[in-house]
């Protein structure tokens, strides 16, 4: 066995437990660390589990962001039930001295046959 072969061999060896560690710290990345024991828990002196629940709940941002989602669609919901808001408009058609051409508009939807009850259903 030469010395080229023997070089190439371990390099080769070396790859393989490169590859190993490599795939085994990937699947322990993956895997969610264990949840700690209520002994652990309970081990805290002056903390109770509904204390830390409590806390756990207050600093989660999922839950904040649950929570905003939460009161956007309250608020959507609520904006269904309304009627629709009015509309002005004002222009100049024509700007020409002494001939010119203003207009004034006011619009507003009118709701009819339940329409409010559907668009709130829909939302919720």
């Amino acid at each position: 066995m030469t010395t080229r072969m023997l070089v190439h061999g371990m390099m080769a060896g070396a790859g393989l437990l490169c590859a190993q560690f490599v795939c085994e710290t990937a699947v322990r990345a993956e895997e969610p660390p264990p949840a700690p024991t209520t002994a652990a828990v309970e081990a805290v002196p002056g903390t109770t589990l509904e204390e830390l629940v409590a806390l756990a709940e207050a600093s989660s941002p999922a839950l904040r962001q649950a929570a905003a989602e939460v009161e956007s669609m309250r608020g959507k919901a609520y904006q269904a039930g309304l009627y629709p808001n009015p509309v002005a408009s004002t222009g100049a058609t024509q700007l020409a001295g002494d001939e010119s051409q203003y207009f004034a508009a006011l619009s507003q939807e009118i709701v009819t046959k339940r329409k409010l009850q559907l668009d709130q259903a829909a939302v919720c």
